[in-house]
C-alpha cells in the first residue's frame, strides 16, 4: 500500500505502524456456521502469537480453537450477529474466549 502526498510533491511515503494482514473467520465446529471474523495487523516487528474460541449462541457447540498471529480487531460476520468477550467454561485451553449469537 502506497500513499501519495497531493501537497505540490511528488514524493511517495511507506505507511508506518498498522499493516493490513488480512483476515480470519472461524466458523462453529459443531454446526458450520459464521462466527466472528478477525481482522489482523499488526505493527511491524511485533509479533503476538492469541489462541482464541469462540461458542456459538445458535447451537450451543464452539468454534475450534484457532491461534491468530499478530494483533487483531475482532468483529461480527453480519449485521444479524453480535458477539462479547465470554467466559471460558469448556474444557478447551485458549487466550480469549468470545461468544456470538444473533440479534
Amino acid at each position: 500500500m502506497e500513499f501519495e502526498i497531493k501537497n505540490g510533491s511528488e514524493k511517495k511515503r511507506e505507511p508506518k505502524g498498522l499493516v493490513d494482514g488480512g483476515n480470519v473467520e472461524i466458523t462453529c465446529a459443531n454446526c458450520g456456521k459464521p462466527l466472528m471474523t478477525f481482522q489482523l495487523t499488526q505493527l511491524q516487528n511485533n509479533v503476538v502469537l492469541t489462541r482464541v474460541m469462540v461458542k456459538c449462541g445458535f447451537c450451543g457447540g464452539h468454534s475450534n480453537v484457532e491461534q491468530i498471529v499478530g494483533q487483531f480487531y475482532p468483529g461480527a460476520v453480519s449485521d444479524s450477529i453480535v458477539f462479547d468477550i465470554s467466559e471460558n467454561d469448556t474444557e478447551v485451553e485458549c487466550d480469549v474466549c468470545f461468544k456470538a449469537w444473533s440479534k
